[in-house]
């Protein structure tokens, strides 16, 4: 479904600029409502209850998001989002940030499902419904310079990362801080105010991306179990993802399962270290290329994999754009010929002593 749905945060009088080409975004949300009115119509006034998940099965007039305290809704305690047809639900992106960009899905995955805001009690007409919801310049740039360091990293990391020790190191300590920063974000989110979740990412993203990079490049040998377990859990996380809705579909069965990947290929590096750094940085390459392709792409591959690998409490999509199983595809390709290349060219001493 299309999630048709932006709050600017404009008054009444502003209602005809809701449909500004700059760019749409909804209010943020809190976690899933549990049947209760922790997050439903109860909630605080700046707050949103989200009642069906990014995948979840919406039937026609099933409510999707109930709120209150729209400031272009005066004096009504409640406006709700209902389903308007049988369909999937689909959020472009995590909806409990506070600016969520809102794009329209490839025309050969977009369900059946529309979503209209309908007041209850509310004495004004609905804002009016856009089809085509446009990023804005800046979350344009950014993505793409996203996207070009994720290619360009995983290329390296692909092709090169046995050759290239030390660069090896350095990048796969960054990633798995990085990923350790936004599994702590993850983990906080409920407990942060939305306009400073944003910031705390990113400083918890960089900050032990960059302490456990010199770890890494500090105690080489170290580096190398970091590089394996870091191989384990993308390898894991790209196994889940070959089904839609994840092969293992509870939260706590996919961490596990992300766990124990992780764990063998730690165990296998002690043994086998020459593959170890091979298979790691193949298969951690291939998918960044991936990943940064989907920033132009757009089908969707970032979104569920890092709902797999962060254990992202909603529930994942359960199908797929057609287009998916090409990237996955695309992915062991790309990590069977990285590793094949590292393989046949020579290397000698990969970096250790340098």
């Amino acid at each position: 479904m299309i999630f048709r749905f932006g709050a600017s945060g404009l008054s009444v009088p502003n209602l005809p600029s809701v449909a500004s080409p700059l760019g749409f975004f909804k209010r943020w949300a809190t976690n899933l409502g549990g049947g209760n009115t922790q997050n439903g119509r109860d909630s605080a006034g700046r707050r949103l209850g989200v009642k069906l998940g990014n995948g979840a099965t919406a039937h026609k007039n099933q409510i999707i998001i109930r709120q209150r305290g729209f400031q272009y809704w005066p004096g009504s305690n409640d406006h709700t989002l209902h389903a308007k047809v049988n369909g999937i639900v689909k959020f472009s992106k995590d909806y409990d940030t506070k600016r969520t960009y809102i794009s329209p899905l490839p025309q050969v995955s977009v369900a059946a499902v529309d979503a209209a805001s309908k007041p209850n009690g509310g004495g004004l007409p609905p804002p009016p419904e856009i089809d085509t919801l446009v990023e804005t310049a800046k979350l344009t740039l950014a993505n793409g310079i996203a996207s070009g360091i994720a290619i360009a990293m995983g290329i390296l990391m692909c092709f090169s990362g046995k050759r290239f020790f030390k660069l090896f190191l350095g990048s796969v300590g960054f990633l798995a801080g990085g990923l350790l920063g936004l599994m702590g974000a993850e983990f906080v989110k409920p407990h942060v105010a939305a306009e400073n979740l944003t910031m705390i990412t990113w400083i918890a993203i960089v900050l032990l991306g960059v302490v456990v990079a010199a770890l890494s490049m500090w105690m080489w040998k170290v580096g190398v179990y970091i590089g394996a377990g870091l191989g384990g859990y993308s390898l894991m996380t790209y196994i889940l993802s070959l089904r839609a809705g994840g092969i293992i579909q509870n939260a706590i069965g996919r961490s596990a399962a992300l766990v124990v990947g992780a764990g063998l290929a730690v165990v296998a590096a002690v043994f086998l270290e020459d593959i170890a750094i091979i298979a790691a940085s193949a298969i951690t390459g291939a998918l960044l290329v991936v990943l940064g392709a989907d920033f132009y792409l757009k089908i969707g591959f970032k979104e569920h994999l890092y709902n797999i690998a962060v254990g992202d409490r909603f529930a994942l999509n359960k199908t797929y754009d057609p287009l998916m199983y090409w990237l996955l595809s695309g992915t062991a390709a790309l990590a069977v010929l990285g590793a094949v290349v590292q393989l046949l060219v020579p290397s000698k001493g990969y970096g250790r002593g340098e």
